[in-house]
């Protein structure tokens, strides 16, 4: 089950985020109040872990090996003085998440898939080749990102073999994982901004935990200090950041630790209310463009299942803003919707010229990459048709279209011999996608 996260990693996250919220409700002297917030706090859990997420397991794990570190030093004030206290049972408690994720993600982007390069991959072995392809765009821009948003763009550029994205299907938005992400995009200071502002919560969660003398409110900044544990895993191994649900979790949960820092209330003035308001107005005026480009972009993809090319064109149109020039779902071009559309109409100069748009904004998708070629095809310029066919072909060697439109170019110029030259080199693997280069390669001979 997803609900309506639409990925299962996601489901369980978020279920295992709030499961300590109930958790912090409990009261004394409130009997059947408190077993509502148990009996929700064991719902709650129980359909996170239904939800087979590596990463749910892995949080859980690392979350109780490091609170273990906490009671290691809590009996120990004798010794050291409150300071030594907090920082030491912030380190030890802190310890298992780097123990842990270290080598593990060491190892992700150390990962070589060179020795079989075209065998499709599982899910983590996958992962490990993102992660080390993200490696790659982060030595290309060290301090300032490759641009926000570009990392969906900036992947394809590094080669898909033996993954889903390879067969032109499905591509990834993000990294599955939020450090790599940031780093990827917006560069070091950015990452290690992030990186401080979880390691910056969960030092001030154990000092309230350790210097609160009330048993209540020592058990609500223990189960914070769960939490971060459980965000700073999830984001190892997933992206939270992506999905606004966790980021209003991450951010009540930064309030109650911050609030008991800084417990007193100070005036706020009239001018940063002002700009309080600005930023306010602007971000709900974002939004609802950005939530009607939404509506349009749905509208379209029914269009094209439909075949209602007309539509397709129109709706594309009315979805496409400064801001939004993609459909975030495939990470493809509007642009490029519309060359399909055109191109099914029969108006192919109108077609290229769509293309050319998208290839702008995404130049290494494998579709964007192969219809442009079709496009200079019909136009009559098959050169430069071989051009973007073989450059598909060398980024996506296991997607078949390139391989078959390249072929046909080739026949029609009377290399028969070159035509069934590449179609051998394409790299079967017993997929169920090879079937159409086997067909082909019966034709032809």
């Amino acid at each position: 089950p997803t609900g309506t996260a639409g990925n299962i990693n996601l489901f369980g996250s978020i279920l295992i985020l709030l499961a300590p919220f109930p958790l912090m409700l409990i009261r004394k002297g409130k009997q059947i109040q408190n077993n509502v917030f148990v009996f929700c706090f064991i719902l709650i859990l129980t359909a996170a872990l239904l939800s087979g997420s590596l990463a749910v397991f892995v949080a859980l794990g690392v979350m109780l090996l490091s609170l273990a570190g906490i009671f290691l030093f809590t009996y120990r004030r004798t010794i050291l003085n409150q300071k030594q206290i907090n920082f030491r049972a912030a380190v030890l408690s802190f310890l298992p998440i780097i123990v842990i994720l270290a080598p593990i993600t060491w190892a992700m982007l150390n990962f070589d898939h060179n020795d079989k390069p075209h065998e499709k991959l599982n899910s983590v072995t996958e992962r490990a080749l993102v992660w080390r392809k993200t490696a790659e765009i982060i030595q290309e821009n060290p301090l300032s990102g490759c641009s926000p948003a570009g990392w969906k763009y900036k992947i394809l550029e590094k080669g898909m073999t033996g993954q889903t994205a390879t067969f032109g299907t499905t591509y990834f938005a993000q990294p599955h994982n939020d450090f790599l992400w940031i780093l990827a995009e917006s560069g070091i200071p950015s990452g290690l901004a992030y990186i401080g502002v979880i390691v910056l919560l969960f030092y001030f969660s154990i000092r309230n935990y350790l210097s609160e003398k009330e048993t209540e409110k020592k058990i609500r900044f223990l189960l914070l200090s769960a939490t971060i544990l459980c965000w700073t895993v999830i984001s190892s191994v997933s992206f939270p950041l992506e999905r606004m649900d966790h980021l209003l979790v991450f951010s009540g949960i930064a309030v109650l630790i911050l609030s008991a820092k800084y417990p007193h209330t100070y005036k706020i003035k009239t001018f940063t209310w002002i700009g309080i308001s600005f930023l306010s107005l602007l971000i709900l005026v974002f939004t609802l463009f950005r939530f009607q480009s939404e509506i349009h972009l749905s509208k379209m993809r029914v269009a094209k299942q439909t075949g209602k090319w007309e539509k397709v064109i129109q709706e594309s149109k009315e979805a496409e803003g400064r801001f939004f020039t993609t459909d975030y779902v495939s990470s493809t071009p509007l642009a490029w919707y519309r060359g399909i559309a055109w191109f099914q109409s029969g108006n192919y100069r109108n077609s290229l010229d769509e293309f050319l748009e998208a290839r702008k904004i995404s130049p290494w998708h494998p579709h964007v990459l192969n219809n442009l070629g079709s496009a200079f095809v019909v136009n009559g310029k098959s050169d430069s048709a071989i051009v973007y066919y073989q450059r598909a072909i060398a980024l996506f060697p296991d997607f078949p279209d390139p391989y078959l439109n390249l072929s046909r170019i080739y026949i029609a110029n009377g290399d028969s011999v070159g035509s069934l030259a590449l179609l051998k080199n394409y790299p079967l693997a017993g997929r169920k996608r090879d079937k159409i280069i086997l067909d082909e390669l019966e034709i032809q001979k």
